[in-house]
């Protein structure tokens, strides 16, 4: 299709090419823009993710986490990391906060997916070695040392 157009002073001719390209030409025939060039291809990602689940590709995993370490400030972060890291090595289904939240928020979180354990993991408890470990069932704590999370976690 060829539609012809008068713009500020110049004729050009647009040219519609297939794959959604187009072509603009000058009215002298040179070529004055390639626009649009356009193939691909699209698919609605909840259908992609029902077929992945048909397929056994991805399983849907209702289970909730062992521990949640809820972690205040930078060293503490990378301190969850490490804990959360050596956890799922091991087999267990840990998480840990890494968006910096309150504690508060932490713990509201750590609710809401259904945590067995909170493990609260500041600066404090990182220069003492020891850090609080909370039941969310009872709310009850405990302190119990950093060496021996990952051995106390599994023995529960």
């Amino acid at each position: 299709m060829i539609v012809r157009a008068v713009r500020q002073r110049f004729f050009y001719a647009r040219i519609q090419l297939p794959a959604g390209s187009i072509l603009y030409t000058m009215h002298n025939g040179q070529a004055l823009a390639l626009l649009r060039i356009q193939i691909g291809f699209g698919m609605g990602i909840t259908r992609i993710i029902l077929a992945m689940k048909e397929s056994g590709a991805i399983k849907d995993d209702d289970r909730a986490p062992v521990l949640y370490v809820a972690p205040m400030g930078v060293n503490a972060r990378v301190e969850a990391v490490k804990i959360v890291s050596q956890l799922r090595a091991k087999g267990v289904y840990a998480e840990c906060d890494i968006c910096a939240r309150s504690l508060k928020a932490q713990m509201k979180y750590a609710d809401k997916i259904g945590a067995k354990y909170t493990l609260i993991l500041g600066d404090s408890e990182l220069e003492s070695g020891k850090a609080q470990l909370k039941c969310m069932a009872n709310s009850t704590q405990e302190e119990i040392s950093l060496d021996n999370v990952v051995d106390i976690i599994l023995s529960k």
